[in-house]
């Protein structure tokens, strides 16, 4: 198409915009990855009631478990404190990702391409929130974006998210 008209058709950003994609899932899984083996390391280590499986410094159920052995290591994740900011970002956009529910677009600025992140409806709030507490939403790459939703760069995402979690790995092991 470029050869005969001179312009750019939709099937190189829909392919940048499903790399990003795919990017995105894959740095999303691993750094999840991370984060639910250290919770059942701990629960070896520390011989938390119940299976392993279970164990993941999201899941309330198992963080109760955990207090009687270590209600320090367990209070890093109540709500509100910045752990548990950092866990909420990580654990609802893998979610939404691994589900396909985040979209990318592309969009030109001049000769500079993007492909933004809108972040899914059901979790956008929690996402936001965790967000302003950490830094607040543009250091993370989140503005509005067309139609109100909001659009989050994939670069400066991942700039703010892999400290954030290695911060948290840090904080648990």
């Amino acid at each position: 198409d470029y050869k005969v008209t001179g312009v750019q058709t939709c099937a190189l950003p829909i392919s940048m915009s499903m790399t990003v994609l795919v990017d995105l899932e894959a740095i999303l899984v691993m750094l999840m990855g991370a984060v639910d083996a250290s919770a059942r390391f701990i629960h070896v280590l520390l011989a938390v009631q119940g299976d392993q499986r279970d164990a993941g410094w999201q899941k309330g159920g198992w963080r109760s478990r955990l207090v009687a052995q270590a209600q320090p290591l367990a209070d890093l994740f109540v709500s509100g404190a910045p752990l548990a900011d950092v866990l909420t970002i990580l654990s609802r956009l893998r979610n939404t990702v691994h589900g396909q529910a985040i979209q990318a677009t592309m969009r030109q600025n001049g000769q500079l391409r993007d492909a933004p992140i809108s972040l899914p409806a059901e979790h956008e709030s929690q996402v936001l929130a965790s967000m302003d507490n950490l830094g607040g939403r543009a250091a993370w790459g989140a503005q509005l974006g067309a139609g109100g939703a909001v659009a989050v760069d994939p670069g400066q995402f991942v700039e703010q998210l892999f400290p954030a979690v290695l911060w948290l790995l840090n904080a648990v092991m």
